[in-house]
C-alpha cells in the first residue's frame, strides 16, 4: 500500500524530519501552541500526515520505501499479525482516566504501558497474568502527564497490539 503524505507538512518540517517531529508538531497543534497561517499545514493536514503515518504501520506493517518525487510517499507491507482478539482504548481522546479493553481467547503474562511519541515509556498501566480468557478491562488515571499523543501498547504473551490514545486537558 501507499500513502501521500500532504506537501505542506513535509515542507514545514525540512528536509531531516522525522515522525517524531511530525508527532510533536501535532502535540503543539493539539496544545495551541502551533497555529497555521500562510503556506504552513493547516490543521487538517496534520491529522491527515499522522493519520497516514499511524495507517501506514497499522498490524506490525515494515517500511518498504519513501519516495520525495510526488509529494512525498510512504509505502509498507504487513509483517507478523498483531494481537490475536481485539484492543479498544476508549475513551479517545480522554481527559483523566483511560481504560483499556482486552478481548482475546488467549491467557498469560500481559504488559500495558503508556508511550510518548519519542518511545519513551511514561506508565505501566498494567502487568501480570491473565489466567481467564475473554473480555479483561484495565483503566488508568493519567495524574501527572501532560496533554499530547501517546502510544497504549499492550502485550499479551508473544502478541501485540499499539493504539494511538490522545490525552486532552482541555
Amino acid at each position: 500500500q501507499t500513502w501521500t503524505i500532504p506537501a505542506s507538512v513535509v515542507t514545514y518540517l525540512g528536509s531531516n524530519n522525522t515522525v517524531a517531529h511530525l508527532y510533536q508538531l501535532a502535540n503543539n497543534a493539539l496544545g495551541r501552541v502551533y497555529i497555521p497561517s500562510g503556506n504552513n499545514p493547516s490543521l487538517t493536514d496534520i491529522n491527515n500526515a499522522v493519520d497516514i503515518i499511524n495507517n501506514a504501520f497499522d498490524g506490525c506493517r515494515q517500511l518498504v520505501s519513501i519516495s520525495n518525487t510526488s509529494g512525498s510517499r510512504l509505502a509498507s507491507e504487513s509483517a507478523s499479525p498483531g494481537l490475536t482478539g481485539s484492543v479498544t482504548v476508549f475513551p479517545n481522546p480522554f481527559r483523566d482516566q483511560v481504560a483499556v479493553r482486552i478481548d482475546s481467547e488467549k491467557t498469560g503474562q500481559l504488559e500495558i504501558a503508556l508511550y510518548s511519541i519519542t518511545g519513551e515509556r511514561v506508565a505501566l498501566v498494567q502487568q501480570g497474568e491473565i489466567t481467564t480468557a475473554g473480555m479483561n478491562e484495565f483503566r488508568f488515571d493519567s495524574i501527572g502527564i501532560p496533554s499530547g499523543i501517546y502510544l497504549c501498547k499492550v502485550i499479551l504473551g508473544n502478541e501485540m497490539s499499539i493504539q494511538r490514545v490522545v490525552l486532552s486537558r482541555e
